[in-house]
């Protein structure tokens, strides 16, 4: 959906730089995000599944860091955004979240 929007704004005008925000549902994480956000729900303290208790809370990390300070998942959206675009130099800063 990002590359919906900034393709037509690359055609127009150019790119030089990108600043994203996604927010993604605990279904991300599969059977773990759904459990933790139902166990929590139901008031039982978080699992550890998510970085920070997910009921009613966004959560800016998806995944694990690396070195640089950045999440697989936001390496992921930087590569694809990228590729799609054709422009493999772009600037990009990506912020992934997960939320409920």
């Amino acid at each position: 959906m990002l590359c919906v929007a900034l393709a037509p704004i690359e055609r127009a005008v150019g790119l030089s730089a990108v600043r994203v925000a996604t927010y993604q549902a605990v279904s991300g994480a599969g059977r773990a995000g759904l459990d933790a956000l139902a166990d929590e729900e139901r008031g039982m303290a978080p699992n550890g599944t998510f970085a920070a208790p997910i009921f009613r809370n966004v959560v800016p990390q998806v995944g694990s860091y690396d070195g640089d300070g950045d999440t697989g998942e936001e390496r992921k959206v930087v590569a694809e955004t990228r590729k799609m675009l054709g422009l493999p130099d772009l600037r990009i800063a990506a912020t992934t979240c997960a939320c409920r």
